[in-house]
Parts: structure tokens; sequence; C-alpha cells
């Protein structure tokens, strides 16, 4: 299948720091694809590259057939990106419905639909931001923060959502909800870019992977394949206990019904 979202040999960084050196990933349109490494790889700056709040300094990235190395980050947006960032970023002094609110700020002249049918789509995958839509986003919980971020990107109706680590510092009760509603999201039709370090739990929902290390990407494949890898095993995985058996089958059992796209 043709990719909605296309890296082509990015090289990218922060003043005379460079950070990814000539990566290239796609993205086919309903893929969930992660992408693993360890802190300080630059997976977020990937991220932030295709969002254009870093500048590609050599290289494309191309979403629906339309290159947009050189467009701001509002008109990325409009075309259709959204971004639930690392450690959530949200307004704390508003309260959580102005905080959804403003992810669908970006439709302004492209949808003249009001956002309310959006804000209830929200609260019924999140129930307990309903409950807190009046408390300042400051006063949630790590996890209500994390289910808020995510609510307010998917406010964007965007058909690309780019996740950058949504497990971080949540307990695991919490984590498995998010990766519920990440899986949710897929089966709904949803396109993912996922950026996070619980390797398991990403190449549990992902279609395909990628390995990035010191800005370069270094193994790319189906999941279940990255979760036989070696390699993979080693770094991101601890070995091949119990659980990585029970994981395995699970992958093997997801890519049954979901074949890898091509």
């Amino acid at each position: 299948m043709a990719a909605l979202l296309e890296i082509e040999n990015v090289t990218a960084g922060y003043g005379r720091n460079q950070v990814l050196h000539g990566v290239s990933l796609a993205v086919a349109e309903g893929e969930i694809v992660t992408l693993l490494g360890a802190n300080g790889a630059g997976k977020t700056t990937l991220l932030d590259t295709v969002m254009g709040l870093v500048r590609a300094r050599a290289g494309a990235v191309a979403f629906a057939g339309e290159t947009i190395s050189a467009l701001a980050t509002a008109a990325i947006v409009r075309r259709g990106i959204a971004l639930a960032p690392e450690r959530r970023q949200l307004f704390g002094a508003m309260s959580v419905e102005e905080n959804l609110l403003l992810g669908a700020y970006g439709r302004a002249g492209r949808r003249a639909a009001s956002p309310r049918a959006d804000l209830d789509a929200q609260y019924r995958r999140f129930p307990r931001l309903r409950e807190r839509r009046r408390q300042l986003a400051q006063s949630l919980s790590g996890g209500e923060q994390q289910m808020a971020a995510i609510a307010r990107a998917l406010m964007a109706r965007p058909r690309l959502l780019l996740l950058d680590e949504p497990s971080l510092g949540l307990a695991p009760l919490m984590v498995a909800q998010i990766f519920q509603c990440i899986e949710e999201l897929r089966r709904g039709g949803g396109t993912i870019l996922l950026v996070e370090q619980n390797a398991r739990a990403a190449l549990g929902i992902a279609d395909r992977a990628y390995v990035l290390e010191t800005g370069r990407i270094t193994l790319s494949g189906p999941a279940s394949a990255l979760l036989e890898n070696p390699a993979v095993q080693d770094a991101y995985l601890g070995g091949q206990g119990s659980s990585s058996r029970a994981m395995e089958e699970r992958i093997r059992a997801r890519a049954a019904l979901y074949p890898v796209r091509r």
C-alpha cells in the first residue's frame, strides 16, 4: 500500500547538534507502526520533525503524497496530523474541557461542524475525563493527564496520530488502559505512529516496528519478527521468560487478524 506518512533520508537536530542521520520510515493508512529506542536515540526529535517543530536539514517528510517539510505546524495539523506529546504538556491552569477544545482549534476553516460531538466521543472513550471536565488539568493524575492528551489530539480528527511515550511514568493498570485505547483506535481504522520504551506493549499492538539507535534506523520489520530478533530481545525485552512467550503468542495471534501491509 502507498504510505500515508513517508520520511525519506531525514537529517535534523538542534543548533550544531545533529540528532537524526538519514532516517527513513513509512506508515500506511490503518497501520500502527512503533518506533523503539533508548533515551536520547532521537525518537521525540523525529516526531517533532514530522510536526514542523524541528526543521529537517536534509531529506523530506511527505503526508498523503504532499511534501510537508517546509510547512508551519498549524498547517501540518490542518492537513490531518496530531501529536500527543511526551509528558502530556497540558495547560494546567485551564479546565480539562478547555484543553480538549483546544485540540479542535486546528479544524477552524476545515470543518464547520461543532466540536460538541467530538467532546462527547472523547468522554465516552475516557469516562473519567467527563467526571473531571471542570477540574483544572494540573489537578489530574498522571494517567488522567495522558488520557486528556490523547483525547485533545483526537479532537482534531487526525488521519495520523503521533503518540510520544504514552506509558511514561504510569502505573501498570493505567498503562494497560492506555494501550487498550490504542488498540480500539486501531480497530476503528486509525493510523498511529507510536514512540514507546515499553517494547513488549508496543510490539503487542503494532503491525510493524523500527528501531532507532543514535539517530539511525538499525532494524525494521513486522512486530513478530522483531520480537524474535536476538538484538531486540537483548536490548529491549530482557530475555525470553514466560511473559515474553505470552507476548509472542499474543503478537502472532494479532498478526493473523491484521496482516501486515506491504
